[in-house]
């Protein structure tokens, strides 16, 4: 369900945006041709070939119908050194733990996430308790779990509306400290701490905080604690988009 949206864009060709690979939380780039200056701005809804869109940018009110754009798709993780090239695979699933600026509190000299203090874990799993999509809980076992939507749970745990971070990886972005930031498997979890397996331990930053979206492949772990980004789009129109991709 979307809550809000502030603008929307819709295909001139009619393209199904869903039917290309195109998902909530991905980027919608945009920029006018001779001279316009790039932006980009979150996708918070699908809607056949409209995507909602979290901002109102001024060159939306413009005729499209007279003047040349280019449109660009972008997911997280991502940078701009690859255009217009497919690659082979790609996850199946790369979501933000959390809107708020930072997600997850880094261990210094460790290989560690704690995640005790967020406002969205929700500690051990309890019946007839209202949870949220993303919230964060530990299930009888003391596994870590993530709520797929928003639901009130039961008298016993129902794993149909959680799932787990097993042979899952975990993209960690720091701004303070890029030697922070990376691709790595999750190998477990605490009571309060995510677990990782990381090339070097995690350095100290000025906030000392991450923000963390999770990654799944359709065959869960690739076999590398480390692996290769791939994120493939198809070309929406012919000639009109580039594919941005980050290879780790």
């Amino acid at each position: 369900m979307v809550k809000s949206f502030a603008a929307q864009y819709t295909s001139p060709g009619g393209v199904d945006w869903r039917s290309i690979g195109v998902r909530v939380g991905d980027y919608f780039r945009f920029r006018l041709l001779g001279g316009g200056a790039p932006f980009n701005v979150r996708i918070t809804g699908i809607d056949g070939s409209t995507l909602l869109l979290a901002e109102k940018k001024n060159e939306f009110a413009l005729d499209l119908t007279t003047r040349r754009c280019r449109v660009t798709v972008l997911r997280t993780p991502f940078d701009y050194q690859k255009s217009g090239e497919p690659f082979p695979t790609h996850p199946s699933e790369v979501v933000r733990l959390s809107s708020y600026a930072t997600d997850l509190k880094i261990v210094v000299g460790t290989s560690e996430l704690d995640f005790s203090g967020e406002p969205y874990f929700k500690g051990a799993w309890a019946p007839s308790t209202a949870y949220s999509a993303g919230d964060l809980a530990l299930t009888p076992g003391l596994a870590l779990v993530r709520a797929l939507v928003d639901h009130t749970s039961g008298a016993s745990y129902d794993p149909g509306y959680w799932e787990g971070f097993a042979n899952k990886y975990l993209y960690t972005h720091d701004a303070d400290n890029l030697l922070n930031d990376g691709v790595c498997a999750v190998t477990g979890n605490t009571a309060t701490r995510l677990l990782l397996t990381r090339p070097a331990v995690f350095e100290t930053s000025a906030t000392i905080r991450v923000q963390a979206y999770l990654i799944a492949y359709p065959e869960g772990n690739v076999g590398s604690p480390q692996p290769l980004i791939a994120l493939p789009h198809s070309l929406l129109d012919s000639g009109s988009l580039s594919v941005t991709a980050r290879r780790s």
